[in-house]
């Protein structure tokens, strides 16, 4: 698949069965988990306009960890982005916890690959990443 349209995307994304939302050119999907308490880490798959070369999965739950000190939330990003391959984590000018996986649109890649490398991961990894942060905090 190369130059991955919006349609086969979602298409992609449906196969996860998972409650998504539409935003413009964003699929929002809230992972519930009960570790983490009642709020949901949110999933959003930004597809950008039709020239634009990369899909972005941008995961975050606001709020989560507001009792760490900045310095305590860069040394936590720091250890999980020397660790882990991806997502990449970082903290917002809202101090919340950002994650980002980035799948290069122009790139011929299979759909099992977008599939399995690229939604399955970037949620899976983002949940990961929360739980990681409760077990610290």
């Amino acid at each position: 698949m190369k130059n991955i349209t919006f349609s086969e995307f979602r298409d992609i994304l449906d196969t996860f069965e998972l409650t998504v939302r539409r935003d413009g050119n964003k699929l929002i999907v809230p992972m519930n988990d009960r570790e983490l308490g009642e709020k949901p880490v949110l999933i959003i798959f930004s597809l950008g306009d039709e020239d634009s070369a990369k899909i972005q999965a941008t995961a975050m739950l606001p709020g989560f960890g507001s009792s760490m000190s900045e310095i305590e939330k860069m040394r936590f990003c720091n250890t999980w982005n020397r660790d882990k391959l991806f997502p990449k984590a970082y903290i917002d000018s809202d101090e919340d916890f950002i994650l980002e996986v980035t799948l290069f649109k122009d790139e011929e890649v299979s759909e099992e690959y977008v599939k399995d490398n690229f939604i399955g991961l970037s949620i899976v990894t983002s949940v990961e990443f929360f739980k990681e942060l409760k077990k610290s905090l």
